[in-house]
């Protein structure tokens, strides 16, 4: 089975995202867009792992992420993959929420090391919002994104989760199948 790491969003900031992505389409229309539900943020890729490793890698995600905390994110603006000139992959930044999400990678990182021999690149939260082998000019994509009212709102992530990515001929399906908790902290 194929597994990753990766935080959900909540749905007001999917919607967001889905408002964006009806902006973009004439500027992008052969890209292929992440499906709203489908949309998170990535924290570890485990790739291709037995089923039977899915009861230890839960029980060790709950052990090292004990006591995190719930936090607030919200979204900064578009960015690309591999560059700004040669573009991929279009993402959302992550503005309020980038050094939690930052912290809680490396955590992850260093308790399931051993499930990666290769090197692992410094974590950079992002949100695929879609790809493309068009080619674009991204400062003209980001202009348009500037009316998007609620970009700055700000929502709180509540939990981390182990996903299952089950690849189909119309798109890959990412399927929760372990979930933990943050701690709720004295937030009014």
């Amino acid at each position: 089975m194929r597994v990753f790491i990766g935080a959900d969003l909540p749905d007001s900031l999917k919607d967001d995202l889905a408002d964006l992505k009806q902006k973009l389409l004439p500027s992008l229309p052969s890209a292929r867009w992440v499906k709203n539900q489908n949309l998170h943020i990535t924290l570890k890729f485990l790739g291709e792992i037995n089923p039977s490793e899915v009861d230890d890698i839960s029980k060790a995600l709950s052990t090292v992420l004990m006591g995190q905390t719930v936090f607030d994110l919200s979204l900064k603006s578009l960015g690309a993959f591999p560059s700004t000139k040669r573009v991929h992959v279009i993402w959302m930044g992550i503005d309020k929420g980038l050094d939690e999400l930052i912290k809680i990678g490396d955590i992850i990182n260093a308790a399931l090391s051993h499930k990666n021999d290769e090197d692992i690149p410094p974590l950079k939260p992002h949100i695929t919002i879609c790809r493309t082998k068009e080619k674009v000019d991204l400062s003209q994509i980001i202009a348009k994104t500037s009316s998007l009212n609620r970009l700055g709102a700000t929502e709180t992530v509540r939990s981390v989760n182990i996903y299952e990515s089950k690849l189909m001929p119309n798109g890959p399906v990412y399927e929760k199948i372990f979930e933990v908790g943050l701690t709720i902290d004295n937030r009014t």
